[in-house]
């Protein structure tokens, strides 16, 4: 009973906190709701930002990558990290290794060679810069964790495989796996692992579209995986120093949760379902083949599952200041050299804020920088690029 009052109270005071707001001097008015529901609060949001579209002014001030110098050079992929005092990390997949480089692209030192051994990196994929100064890299079941000098500080060994993660300043780990339930479907969970690898707690749970599929067709059976892009995705970021934040695209629905791993609230809103384009079907089906040639056209038709509408979106970012940047779903059919990215944004008590459109996809945004990573398909040469948001100041980060 307590909880529920502490619950009410909080709704209570937010919109208290909102209707003084929008009758202050700018006479912003914020024309959605909060609510609470089964003891959460869910801020829902209309389908128009509050400051409606708005453009980042974007300048060019750093490129690192250099094929002539091993020390700016990256091979396959490269995922990136920023500190407070907007130091790279990057994680070179290709390299097995970590490379830092000071706030002007200066090189300072690499870490991790490959191997199997303490400090070697085998099959690096996802990376961490926690709050604590560590650099935390996943590597197959394995996450190792360097402190920011590059020594070894401990090794977790995981009991099961897992994606993109956030480490707690208490040293839990807070990520996402598939598994399969007792009726065989695939699902999702958002989980809490402990030093010993282990996980300790489950939170929301999510059905999957399979992409792995067996079809027998009179002797034989045809076994492969197949990705489909229009199959709904669990997105996962940390949420500033403060908690992490996760999505699955098939509901527009943000969840927020603290260090802890408490659900503080959920974010809404309000945008209907857009349908697959029969064009969009036969694009996918064409490419499905021809990666596909040993496997029979009619087995690849059987084995594909088109979900009832597109994904409401693909990728989630925050930065600093906890506003949430939410990727929406294009097109499968726009040439990559043409798209531009479509983003809503949210302040941090979920507000939808902005909406923005940007020529390329960013890997980090961070005190009014942001980073992309560059991949030549002809040369296979891999650049980081930073841009300065020249009017990263005006960017409100909530009602006022």
């Amino acid at each position: 009973m307590k909880n529920k009052t502490k619950i009410v109270s909080i709704v209570l005071f937010l919109s208290a906190f909102i209707m003084v707001i929008s009758c202050g001097k700018q006479k912003t008015e914020w024309k959605g709701t909060i609510e609470e529901e089964n003891g959460v609060i869910v801020v829902k949001n209309p389908k128009e930002p509050i400051y409606g579209e708005i453009n980042f002014v974007l300048e060019e001030d750093l490129i690192i990558g250099k094929e002539t110098d091993e020390n700016y050079l990256f091979f396959r992929a490269v995922g990136i990290a920023i500190d407070d005092q907007n130091n790279i990390y990057a994680l070179d997949y290709g390299n097995h290794r970590v490379q830092r480089y000071d706030m002007n692209g200066n090189f300072v030192h690499s870490f991790g060679k490959k191997g199997q051994g303490p400090g070697d990196l085998d099959r690096p994929s996802k990376h961490f810069l926690s709050n604590n100064g560590e650099f935390l890299v996943l590597d197959n079941r394995l996450i190792k964790v360097f402190n920011l000098e590059g020594k070894i500080q401990k090794t977790i060994q995981l009991r099961n495989r897992i994606s993109d993660f956030y480490e707690n300043s208490g040293g839990y780990i807070f990520s996402h796996y598939s598994f399969r339930d007792e009726e065989n479907n695939v699902r999702k969970a958002i989980i809490k692992i402990d030093s010993d690898g282990k996980i300790i707690e489950k939170f929301d749970e999510f059905s999957e579209i399979k992409t792995s599929h067996s079809i027998k067709e009179g002797k034989m059976t045809y076994t492969f995986g197949m990705y489909n892009p229009f199959a709904p995705i669990l997105c996962f970021c940390s949420y500033g120093s403060n908690g992490f934040c996760y999505a699955f695209s098939s509901k527009y629905e943000i969840y927020i949760r603290d260090n802890e791993g408490k659900l503080l609230y959920k974010i809404q809103k309000d945008e209907a379902p857009l349908s697959i384009s029969g064009k969009e079907k036969n694009t996918f089906l064409k490419r499905a083949e021809e990666r596909n040639k040993r496997i029979p056209k009619n087995i690849i038709r059987k084995a594909i599952n088109f979900p009832p509408h597109k994904p409401y979106f693909n990728k989630i970012l925050s930065d600093e200041l906890q506003r949430i940047y939410v990727r929406k779903f294009g097109t499968i059919t726009e040439p990559n050299d043409t798209k531009v990215y479509e983003f809503d944004i949210f302040s941090h008590d979920g507000n939808y804020l902005y909406k923005t459109r940007l020529p390329f996809l960013p890997r980090v945004i961070k005190n009014g920088l942001l980073y992309k990573v560059e991949s030549n398909i002809d040369t296979g040469e891999i650049k980081i690029r930073r841009y300065k948001i020249k009017n990263w100041d005006q960017i409100k980060t909530g009602i006022n």
